[in-house]
């Protein structure tokens, strides 16, 4: 029942932002949908198994295209199902993206946010991410991510900084001002 409830919740925020989006993006918007690649085929050495639910929404509301790319603004919010309490970041990010080496692109973002956490609390958050997108067509791309994140929900352990690896994909829900 609480997996109903959390996916309903998600459900609900990437209705709202996309609404939203379409009153801010200049060219195109974007629904990524991605998965920590360590936790679903390796799992670590604090009790989360290979399989472990880590998934990672993203809206890119890009702005307009230039000869080179495009800067984009990219709400994000990240679930995952950790030993220990479920773990939930919101973030807001910047970035921008290079599309000079069609069929491949290459973004990066840096943000801040909020890491929920059950046995922490909630606590500010910045980050970053670089990927790289290969395009099967205008609106569906597969893409992979380096994401380094603050993480105030693991000062205990001494390393407040951690990268993960995302694989996913990235959906063109539809163009924005009449184009």
């Amino acid at each position: 029942m609480k997996t109903n409830v959390t996916i309903l919740k998600i459900a609900v925020t990437l209705v709202l932002l996309l609404n939203v989006a379409s009153l801010f993006a200049q060219d195109r918007i974007t629904l990524n949908i991605a998965q920590d690649a360590k936790f679903l085929f390796i799992g670590d050495d604090r009790g989360n198994d290979a399989g472990t639910l880590d998934l990672l929404f993203r809206s890119e509301w890009q702005g307009k295209q230039t000869s080179v790319g495009y800067m984009l603004v990219a709400p994000e919010f990240e679930y995952s199902n950790l030993q220990g309490g479920d773990y939930r970041r919101y973030s807001l990010n910047l970035g921008y993206t290079l599309t000079f080496a069609a069929p491949f692109e290459f973004t990066a973002t840096a943000g801040y946010g909020v890491i929920d956490r059950k046995h922490v609390g909630a606590d500010f958050s910045a980050g970053a991410q670089l990927e790289a997108a290969f395009a099967i067509s205008p609106n569906f791309k597969l893409y992979t991510a380096y994401q380094f994140t603050e993480r105030s929900d693991l000062y205990e352990y001494g390393t407040p900084t951690r990268g993960s690896g995302f694989i996913g994909i990235k959906i063109g829900l539809f163009k924005t001002r009449g184009r």
